[in-house]
């Protein structure tokens, strides 16, 4: 028995001295592989998306958020023919005192997909969510268990389903409709002050080496000049991530924190990065209707009692229809997920999430100093509760 006790804490000390460290390490190939099926309410596909959205909740409890599940009723196209189906998001809240003007972040990501065998459902949108669930459990580690960070501001992660505006011919509302309008007008009492806008990832896998993979039209050039004449420098290859946001002034912060972020590490990659602020006065056009069937949208479209009050959001995307999709490695055979993973695209996926948890954290949170080594302020939470736990065992063991 007293092996057993003795191995017990060493287990227990074990684990508190590694929930000590600070967690940077992105891990989010296992998570891809719950979104490798087709996530769709109907056509078959009815059980991969229940999976997928029971298994967003469970990591967004395991890593100690706040959840709640939103649902609402949407139509979408059937094989039988329109359906009213309930949707549901699933919101996690890492809760703080957010008083401060555009203390609150929002961090978003669709979990469903359409039915589409082009671009396929990890492209669209199994890279996005994973990098969402990474994202939160690396910050939510950061800010409970590392002891090297404060959280000050309310940050919000929410996983959206049914966006229906990728899906064919149907007329319900998205889930970010009904998160944006439904839920989070009324989390910020119905005034945007405290609101500093939301990161959308959406699309954030397809990273083409190839010569003119990337649209080349001349409504890409008036939308995005600076992007435009940068991609002709570089053979018109889709190869960097697109950040798209619109040019107020909340937008633009916090595109610039990430846009710092992601470039911070100075490793060389074979990918870039393309801030495509959008112009001030808009047209429809083919280009933006290829990238605002994000859930981007719904913020940027948002209204009070029928009068426009656009909320900040920034778009995190490899501006998927605009970019070709590369060859299949399996040539004609069906792909399984793990063979379309190259390790550039692995690191093409881990720069956003890198990017936006560095963001998150020196935007949401305090670096606290580190203790000396040999000071009683050295004390944390996890080596308080280690120390509890031995002296318990001793009296047990006594």
């Amino acid at each position: 028995m007293r092996r057993i006790g003795l191995g017990l804490l060493a287990f227990i000390l074990g684990a508190s001295l590694v929930a000590a460290d600070i967690d940077m390490e992105v891990k989010i190939v296992e998570k891809l592989q719950h979104f490798s099926e087709y996530r769709f309410p109907a056509n078959n596909h009815e059980d991969s998306w229940i999976e997928a959205r029971n298994y967003v909740e469970k990591e967004f409890d395991f890593y100690g958020l706040r959840v709640q599940k939103q649902t609402f009723n949407s139509t979408v196209w059937t094989l039988e023919g329109d359906q009213t189906v309930e949707g549901v998001n699933i919101i996690g809240v890492a809760q703080a005192t957010s008083n401060k003007p555009g203390a609150i972040v929002v961090v978003g990501a669709n979990y469903d997909t359409n039915t589409r065998e082009n671009p396929g459902p990890l492209f669209n949108n199994g890279a996005g969510i994973a990098a969402l669930l990474e994202t939160a459990r690396l910050f939510t580690h950061n800010i409970k268990w590392s002891g090297s960070f404060k959280q000050n501001y309310t940050t919000i992660f929410v996983a959206f389903d049914l966006n229906t505006k990728e899906h064919d011919n149907e007329p319900g509302k998205s889930g970010g409709w009904y998160f944006v309008n439904e839920w989070l007008w009324d989390y910020l009492e119905s005034s945007d002050a405290n609101f500093g806008g939301a990161f959308v990832v959406d699309s954030i896998m397809n990273v083409n080496q190839e010569p003119n993979s990337q649209d080349t039209s001349e409504d890409f050039r008036r939308m995005f000049p600076e992007t435009y004449n940068s991609m002709a420098k570089n053979s018109n290859k889709g190869n960097f991530i697109g950040v798209v946001t619109q040019p107020d002034e909340k937008s633009q912060k916090l595109k610039d924190q990430f846009v710092g972020n992601y470039r911070k590490d100075r490793r060389k990659r074979p990918f870039r990065l393309e801030d495509m602020t959008l112009p001030t006065v808009l047209h429809k056009n083919n280009i933006i209707s290829e990238l605002t069937t994000q859930e981007t949208v719904e913020f940027w479209a948002f209204q009070v009692n029928g009068t426009a009050t656009p909320l900040p959001a920034v778009l995190i995307s490899d501006t998927e229809k605009l970019r070709s999709m590369p060859e299949s490695p399996c040539g004609t055979r069906v792909c399984p997920p793990k063979a379309w993973l190259t390790e550039e695209r692995e690191e093409f996926l881990v720069a956003t999430v890198e990017g936006l948890t560095n963001t998150l954290l020196r935007r949401q949170a305090t670096r606290l100093p580190n203790p000396p080594a040999n000071s009683s302020e050295a004390t944390s939470l996890p080596s308080l509760f280690t120390t509890v736990v031995i002296l318990l065992i001793g009296r047990f063991y006594q």
